[in-house]
């Protein structure tokens, strides 16, 4: 239901109903009325009286507020009872924007507005506390909880008014309850240092103001440690099963009302039309379509389209769905989404774009998209994508946006064999199973269970006595069926079984371990065949004994860092040499192929500015790979901050000009092309005296001779992926150009090559500097270090030409990208260029 706040009275409004659902609220329509809107659901049960359209008194100043909103207002509004207006007041907050100049401040910097002022008990230093609060940061919820009634991820048993300085609580919320009453309600500003100061807090940056919507609950202790009642019976948490919401019920812990359920588990239930709706972030909500309980899951239908467009609801009211992280929803990976109205710059973004996305077949033949929406959800100059829920951050939110995609859908378990007007439409959502409630004494259980700690987290909750489970479907402790039948027959049964088990048992341990060793033979045998059938000259093979000797019996202090690939430790052989000891995953085919691969590879190559292979070792579970150790850290280590140490402009230079000849090497002089395929700053080792060698050759691909291309699924890292590639998975010396021109910028301006810190349209590095070179601003973006205060005009022509050589190998199409060889050549005619003033200055 909705309420209207109306301006009648500033400290005492009224609260008046309308009809279920009207229609979408935009900040247009709150303007032209000059009231605050309040979406929210009453959460009291209806009477048969309650339900009549007649008025009721709320007390003087309500009656006032009530006549002069009855002049105002269109006639038919009727007044909600008091006890409904209380528990809908902390969601009518939602919509109402309090000034900031209304507000009274503490000397602590705390501002505090009285919503509503209770009538109970009064809150001072010392006395336990039972509130709700809800925590925003810039107008969008991050975080809800309950302290002292055991529910919604709180304490149960709350906490004490001054006791902030133990860390338990915020030192705001601490603050702004002391001098609350039991009902009361009140709005906090709370400055950075009495929140999360300059840590954050999950999506919520260092030093941020935030804003609290708190209700006081209950006392539940007073400062002398005698219990109190608490006031309001109920926000105390029953563990039954709500009522049926039409013809859908309601499994525990889903909650329709503070009566049943587990408040964490919110959903809203329309008392007019009998429908179920899932509540999201920033006033968007989903009908519920079905409750699967045995799965945990719920299946929920997407937003409606906005008429004659291809837009929907959600996008206009909250840019998409978004769901609470603090609450026990996510979304599954069930489901396939389909993205539509989408801009021409996601065509870079890891989202399938391309017309063979299986998107344009359910616009083309799913049957539920007319024929002109389908042609505005996908055309020339809109772009329609796919891909599976359930990633991060995808389990929580999808994301629209004027400047993205502007709608979605959703298909269910999507079978590619089945016509697309047989797919299953619908989102599907699944909760977590609650766990035993937080308990601090035993008097927070019941008689079945038992207050214990749980973990190294200081945390106890209520686990089940010794006959007893915990039925997460119930909410509460359940006692076991006890086997009554159980007879001396079957005791000896299972006496004879278990001695037959143990002596199987031992007798497949002993053949198991025989046969182990016998296969490890064979695997270490055809490892050593693979790489000695490699054309070029075989590396040197180490014992694993040798190995193990070196690297401590691979010590965790010796570990170099750590990937998907598996680990690198630091090593020193008997003869002084320090190595690099690269090892694969265990258990990971992937991994241990791409070392394998690795080894191949290096095993064909010689050159100064590659990493250089001493040996490997294929007797141990997972191949192990030697190489040289280079002291100086990666490329992207001294770019963006890891160490201190500074490159300048003409040690850049030479980095590049370095890592291009060894690209040049693999791609040309080599005895068979050898593509990279996974050209990166961290893939780029530096020595003491700032020597480039390209390493990790575990992705390299060698090219067939006579061939332009080699096929293959696309792989390397986002933000260097040559975009070509990854559309039609043809495999290139240009593919390496294009990831070596995303270097050749993070050589020119020290940024990275994906970084969430900048705008959302800049967080890709070529487009970045892309756009502001077209803009004419490229300045902007060269790292300010290089120049000096008077730069000279070598530095700032061989910066030109160096920004023109990255834009050129960064070209969309490979066949207008240079070769590595003009690269190089290219970058020696930039050092003349440099060196070529310094000597006329």
């Amino acid at each position: 239901m909705e309420l209207f706040l109306l301006p009648y009275h500033q400290h005492n409004p009224t609260l008046l109903h309308r009809p279920p659902f009207p229609e979408p609220i935009t900040s247009k329509r709150l303007l032209k009325r000059n009231l605050h809107v309040l979406p929210c659901q009453c959460s009291l049960p209806f009477s048969d009286d309650a339900a009549k359209p007649t008025y009721q008194s709320l007390h003087y100043e309500g009656r006032r507020a009530l006549i002069g909103s009855l002049l105002t207002s269109a006639a038919g509004l009727y007044v909600c009872d008091v006890a409904e207006a209380v528990s809908t007041s902390r969601r009518a907050l939602r919509g109402a924007k309090i000034p900031e100049s209304e507000f009274t401040t503490l000397p602590s910097g705390l501002k505090y507005y009285d919503l509503k002022v209770g009538s109970g008990a009064e809150a001072v230093t010392g006395s336990r506390v039972a509130v709700h609060y809800v925590a925003k940061w810039k107008g969008i919820t991050f975080m809800t909880s309950r302290q002292g009634l055991g529910v919604g991820g709180g304490t149960p048993y709350g906490f004490d008014v001054g006791q902030s300085e133990r860390g338990s609580v915020l030192k705001g919320l601490d603050l702004g309850v002391k001098g609350m009453k039991v009902g009361g309600q009140r709005l906090l500003i709370v400055p950075p240092e009495l929140a999360y100061g300059s840590k954050g807090v999950q999506e919520i940056p260092p030093n941020a103001t935030i804003e609290l919507d708190v209700e006081l609950l209950a006392i539940k202790q007073s400062p002398f440690g005698s219990p109190v009642k608490i006031v309001e019976d109920h926000y105390c948490s029953s563990q039954k099963t709500c009522p049926e919401c039409g013809s859908i019920k309601v499994p525990y812990p889903l909650s329709t009302n503070p009566h049943c359920g587990d408040p964490d588990y919110s959903l809203h239930c329309d008392p007019s039309s009998k429908k179920l709706y899932v509540d999201a972030l920033n006033g968007s909500y989903y009908l519920v379509l079905q409750i699967m309980a045995p799965n945990q899951r719920m299946l929920v239908q997407p937003s409606p389209w906005l008429p004659g467009q291809c837009v929907t609801q959600d996008m206009v009211v909250s840019e998409g769905l978004w769901l609470n992280q603090s609450l026990p929803f996510n979304i599954t990976s069930s489901n396939t989404i389909f993205l539509f109205n989408c801009s021409p710059r996601l065509l870079v973004s890891p989202l399938n774009c391309t017309p063979s996305s299986l998107c344009h077949r359910y616009l083309e033949s799913s049957g539920h998209v007319d024929t002109n929406r389908a042609l505005q959800c996908a055309g020339k100059l809109k772009l329609c994508c796919t891909f599976v829920a359930g990633g991060t951050p995808s389990a929580y939110k999808i994301r629209l946006h004027s400047s993205g995609c502007k709608a979605f859908r959703s298909i269910l378990h999507l079978d590619i064999n089945q016509p697309a007007n047989q797919w299953e439409e619908g989102l599907e959502i699944q909760w977590a199973p609650p766990l035993e409630p937080i308990c601090r004494t035993q008097l927070d259980c019941s008689q079945a269970s038992k207050c214990s700690p749980t973990g190294s987290n200081g945390l106890s909750r209520c686990l089940c006595n010794r006959g007893y489970y915990w039925d997460h479907v119930l909410g509460t402790c359940s006692r076991k069926k006890r086997n009554t039948k159980a007879g001396l027959r079957l005791k000896v049964s299972v006496g004879v079984i278990s001695f037959f088990l143990v002596a199987v048992v031992i007798a497949i341990i002993t053949v198991k371990r025989s046969c182990k060793f016998s296969e490890q033979e064979k695997l270490t045998k055809a490892r050593e065949d693979k790489l000695k059938n490699n054309d070029g000259k075989s590396a040197r093979m180490f014992h694993l004994k040798d190995v193990k000797k070196a690297t401590k019996g691979f010590s965790k202090d010796r570990v170099l860092g750590s990937g998907g690939f598996g680990e690198v430790y630091k090593g020193e052989l008997e003869d002084g040499t320090v190595v690099a000891v690269k090892s694969a995953k265990v258990g990971n085919i992937k991994s241990t192929e791409q070392v394998l691969n690795e080894v191949g590879i290096l095993s064909q190559v010689n050159h100064k500015n590659l990493v250089r292979l001493l040996g490997y070792c294929v007797e141990a579970a997972q191949p192990l790979m030697l190489y040289e150790y280079i002291s100086n850290g990666t490329l992207s280590d001294h770019l963006h901050g890891k160490f201190s140490t500074f490159l300048d402009w003409k040690t850049r230079l030479r980095i590049a000009l370095q890592t291009a000849e060894a690209l040049t090497y693999l791609h040309s002089a080599a005895h068979t092309p050898i593509y990279h395929r996974d050209v990166k700053s961290t893939n780029i080792l530096l020595d003491d005296d700032f020597n480039a060698k390209v390493a990790d050759f575990g992705l390299s691909r060698l090219a067939c001779p006579g061939l332009s291309h080699v096929s293959t699924c696309a792989q390397g890292t986002l933000g260097y992926l040559d975009p070509e590639y990854y559309r039609n998975y043809q495999l290139t010396d240009k593919s390496d150009v294009y990831s070596y021109g995303v270097v050749l910028l993070e050589l020119l301006t020290s940024q990275k090559a994906i970084d969430f810190s900048r705008d959302q349209d800049d967080v890709n590095l070529a487009i970045y500097v892309s756009v502001r070179a077209n803009n004419g601003a490229i300045m902007e973006v060269v790292d300010q270090r290089l120049f000096s205060k008077e730069p000279a005009g070598n530095i700032l022509a061989s910066i030109k030409l160096f920004l023109e050589l990255g834009l050129a190998c960064l070209r969309e199409k490979k066949g207008d990208r240079p070769a590595m060889k003009d690269v190089v050549q290219e970058l020696h005619c930039i050092i003349q260029v440099l060196g070529h003033e310094v000597v006329q200055n």
